[in-house]
Order: structure tokens, then C-alpha cells, then sequence
């Protein structure tokens, strides 16, 4: 792992003023979003389907920056990779910040969340066959969306996204991103005590027995609204707002893993780590891990931070998981952190 290397402190500056500026306030968040964010987003935004295989797409949400209204359109395209049970929808707001900065996003539906394909008729169940067919969508939507995208282009990927984001960047030596961030990447999940065995063999057991594509024992489907306190975020004006929109519309609905999408989580701490594999990442990538994170494994993000020849690892503190949708205090460090190693 390499020592930072970060812009000069008079840029860092600049950045962090600039996006006080513009950070939406947690006071009157909703009313921002509706009343400011939305509007500047959807002047700017693209919705399209990609079929990946005959009868199965992919939703795909392109922003454009526009240089009248919000900087420079030169900076280049960040590719956004999401969560498990997260929607293009919940980074309406990174991807505002990202526009401010002159950056064209990209986002899509992963493969059983939101608009995109999905194997179960269940909308709140999220299940995949192979952990690799995250990683084979991922590669199609950079094919697909890659000769309209502005140069350079970057890769942010978050939670399970960060391990998707992963394995692609081990598989593809020579993919198009100048640099990527990963931020607290699902690694390794969490286990809720579990030895790492024992998960596996609880999953097998119900796989073996045909229930693959049924939802974990652990795992209960909200009724209504979900619980802050029980929340990866802790923003309860980031979290409340998003409920409004997960109760929107039943594709935004997804909250527990299947059988198999369990196993499959289980067994991607062993591809992502395997001897070898993230020594063969040739570009930046910034690690971020938050002090709060119940939800993956810290410290395998550390390893995994260790082991890329240009890694950074970034601790953030008093956060939980879902560090881009945390409280100002942090996004206050965390954005302009991710602006200035994107810059660079």
C-alpha cells in the first residue's frame, strides 16, 4: 500500500469549500432534494435499458454535467457500482456533487434490484445464481456506455458493489478507469458470529434441500418503514427520505438475500483475496472504512487495502456503513476526500 497521494492542501481547500456550499442540509433535507436536487438532476439525466441476454436488461441512469450550470464538464465520467439492495435512486445526491465537480455519472440497476432483471418474482428478495454475473453486467454497461463517456473515466463502487467492483478490476488488467474507489466494500460480509463454516454449511444445507431462491431464516421482510436504528446510515434524514422513496414503487422494495445470494456472499472474500489476485490491480484505488460498520468485515478491507500496489485506505470515524450517506459532519471530510483523489 502506498503512501497518499493527494492533491496540494490549497486544492484540498478549494474542494472543501466549494462543497460546503453545496451540501444539502439535513434540516430541511427533503425539501432540498425535492426542491433543488431533483430538478438539477433531471435536466440532466438519460434512463435507458440494456439487454445483457435475450429478455434480460439492465437500468441504466446517465447524468451529464452542463458547463453553465455546474463547473467545469471536463473532469470525466465516474462509474457508480451500488449496494446490495440499493437502486440508482439512492445516489440522486452523490451524484449531484459528483455534476458540481464538472463529473458526467454513470449508474445502474444491478441485476435484481430496481428496474433491472430479476430471477424471483419477490421484489424484496434479492438473489443471484453466481456472484460472477454482477461482474459480467458490470462489464457490459462499461462496454455499452463507455464510447459516450468524457475521459477519463473512474470507478466508485460501495458495500456489495465494491466487491463486484473488485474482482472486475483483478479480472481485467486492462480496463478503462484512471482510478477507483471503493468505499466500505463488502470484502467479506459480516457473519453475526458465525464461523465462516458454519454460514456456509447453514446455506448449503437449505441450497442442497431446493431453496436457493428463498429468503434466509435470519432474515424477516419489513412491514412498512424500516428501522433507523437498526439502519446502515446515521443520517435519519438520509434514511427517512429514502424510505419515501423505497415506498414508492415496489422495485425499489428489495431488502433481504436469498439462499444462494448468501453463499454466493460467502465465497467472494476467498476470490477477492486469493494469493495474487489484488496485486494485479494496476491503478489507484482508495479503500475507504468506516469505524461504525457493522455490516462487512473491517479488517478485511485493511487486507485488502494492503495488498494493492497504489492503495489507499481512508478510516473514517463516528459512521456507520454507508458512508456517502452519512451524517454532514462526515460527508464534509468525505466528498471533498473523494473529489481530491479523483483529481489528483
Amino acid at each position: 500500500m502506498e503512501e497518499k497521494n493527494n492533491i496540494d492542501s490549497g486544492k484540498a481547500e478549494e474542494i472543501k469549500a466549494r462543497f460546503r456550499e453545496i451540501i444539502v442540509p439535513e434540516d430541511n433535507y427533503a425539501a432540498v432534494m425535492d426542491n433543488t436536487v431533483l430538478p438539477f438532476l433531471q435536466k440532466r439525466r438519460t434512463d435507458r435499458q440494456l439487454t445483457v441476454e435475450p429478455g434480460k436488461s439492465l437500468h441504466i441512469v446517465r447524468y451529464t454535467s452542463d458547463p453553465d450550470n455546474a463547473g467545469s464538464a471536463s473532469e470525466g465520467t465516474v462509474f457508480i457500482v451500488h449496494g446490495f439492495t440499493e437502486t440508482t435512486e439512492k445516489y440522486r445526491e452523490l451524484a449531484y456533487y459528483l455534476l458540481n465537480f464538472g463529473y458526467d455519472v454513470v449508474i445502474f440497476d444491478q441485476r435484481g434490484h430496481g428496474f433491472s432483471y430479476r430471477e424471483v418474482e419477490d421484489m424484496q428478495l434479492t438473489h443471484i445464481d453466481k456472484f460472477s454475473t454482477y461482474v459480467s453486467d458490470l462489464e457490459a454497461v462499461i462496454a455499452s456506455e463507455l464510447p459516450q463517456s468524457k475521459m477519463p473515466c473512474d470507478l466508485y463502487a460501495h458495500s456489495m458493489g465494491g466487491a463486484v467492483a473488485g474482482l472486475y478490476l483483478e479480472k481485467n488488467f486492462d480496463q478503462p478507469f484512471k482510478k477507483a474507489v471503493l468505499s466500505s466494500p463488502m470484502i467479506a460480509p459480516e457473519r453475526g458470529g458465525f464461523p465462516l463454516w458454519v454460514s456456509k454449511a447453514m446455506a448449503g444445507t437449505f441450497i442442497a434441500f431446493g431453496q436457493k431462491k428463498k429468503r434466509l431464516f435470519l432474515s424477516k421482510a419489513p412491514e412498512g418503514r424500516e428501522s433507523f436504528e437498526e439502519a446502515a446510515s446515521n443520517s435519519a434524514a438520509r434514511f427517512e427520505y429514502y424510505q419515501d422513496v423505497k415506498l414508492s414503487a415496489p422495485e425499489y422494495s428489495n431488502n433481504g438475500p436469498s439462499y444462494a445470494w448468501t453463499m454466493e456472499s460467502l465465497k467472494v472474500t476467498a476470490k477477492l483475496l486469493k494469493k495474487g489476485e489484488p496485486e494485479k490491480i494496476r491503478i489507484p484505488v482508495l479503500l475507504f472504512v468506516a469505524d461504525g460498520d457493522t455490516t462487512v468485515v473491517k479488517d478485511d478491507i485493511i487486507k485488502m487495502a494492503d495488498r494493492i500496489p497504489s492503495g489507499e485506505l481512508e478510516r473514517v470515524s463516528n459512521c456507520r456503513h454507508e458512508i456517502y450517506y452519512g451524517p454532514n459532519g462526515v460527508l464534509e471530510e468525505y466528498i471533498p476526500r473523494l473529489i481530491a483523489f479523483l483529481a489528483g
